[in-house]
């Protein structure tokens, strides 16, 4: 198995840093503080400090790869937690919607797109172990290490803020609800597992090409990292699995699972779609979204 070459010469990231208010050790604003937004396209930087939660996005490009990510760094705390956004109705999250709106009417700091669990669901395949926010959703899956994809890995978000990647088939829904997750997702490969790279990482057969991706791990509970790739654009052709890995592992992750890219892979931030447009004809409909914080400013320029 090949190894990424390091790209020569190290991809250009942002160059300015905005003079940041006084913040705690946690890299939080003091308690009472009104929060802290700062967002340049341009120079592909955006943050976001409260009390209770602080989101900083870079968004990198490596032309010699013909590649442009988003480094997204995530610390909350209980007072705001990793949340699952459903899309309204009868049936939570079985109607597709626009990310962007989903995140608007939510009013969510940080939003990404997650297992695209409700395409599974309407087309009447396999949906996974899947639980939002404490409730079961599906309990059918895979038997572990199938060959197609997505193999319905899993990463499960426990209610002390830390995440763990398992197998397809290694709990039940109500083993992981027992173990205290709040909410698993279903869809893999598993990028990094105990700080090692997962099984499927030094496969060169596994699906081994260029996409849009969209992947989260923790760095420590409470401390996530979130890499989103752009894909299918004349300046970036996306990245394989092993890149995503290589790449949460030089960051810090212990656990890391690849969300679902592609079509799906969408990164908002108050309101606003970042990795691409947001008029952008090729935002996919969604039934739901993985959520960090939530600001009555949060509903975007549209521009």
């Amino acid at each position: 198995g090949g190894t990424t070459p390091t790209p020569v010469p190290t991809p250009i990231g942002p160059q300015a840093q905005p003079a940041l208010p006084q913040l705690t050790e946690d890299g939080l604003l003091p308690a009472g503080t009104e929060p802290y937004v700062y967002a340049d396209a341009d120079d592909g930087l955006w943050i976001y400090k409260s009390d209770v939660l602080s989101v900083e996005i870079r968004r990198y490009t490596d032309t010699l790869n013909t590649l442009v990510w988003f480094e997204t760094d995530v610390r909350c705390t209980p007072g705001a937690p990793l949340t699952s956004y459903l899309s309204a109705g009868k049936t939570p999250g079985r109607r597709g919607v626009n990310p962007i709106d989903l995140a608007r009417d939510n009013h969510v700091v940080l939003g990404i797109t997650d297992d695209f669990f409700g395409a599974r669901r309407n087309n009447n395949e396999t949906v996974g172990i899947v639980i939002r926010n404490g409730k079961i959703i599906s309990d059918k899956t895979y038997k572990a290490n199938r060959a197609r994809f997505p193999n319905l890995e899993v990463l499960a978000v426990f209610n002390d803020g830390s995440m763990k990647a398992y197998l397809s088939d290694a709990h039940t829904a109500q083993e992981y609800l027992d173990m205290g997750a709040t909410d698993v997702f279903a869809f893999g490969p598993i990028l990094v597992s105990d700080g090692q790279p997962g099984a499927h990482m030094g496969d060169d057969t596994y699906y081994h090409y260029r996409e849009p991706r969209c992947a989260i791990g923790m760095i420590a509970p409470n401390h996530y990292i979130i890499l989103t790739v752009t894909g299918r654009t004349d300046d970036s052709r996306g990245e394989r699995f092993n890149w995503l890995a290589e790449r949460m592992i030089a960051l810090g992750a212990t656990e890391a699972l690849n969300l679902d890219g592609g079509g799906t892979a969408a990164l908002l931030f108050m309101g606003d779609m970042i990795n691409k447009s947001n008029t952008s004809k090729t935002i996919r409909g969604v039934g739901s979204l993985i959520g960090f914080g939530t600001s009555p400013a949060a509903t975007g320029s549209d521009q």
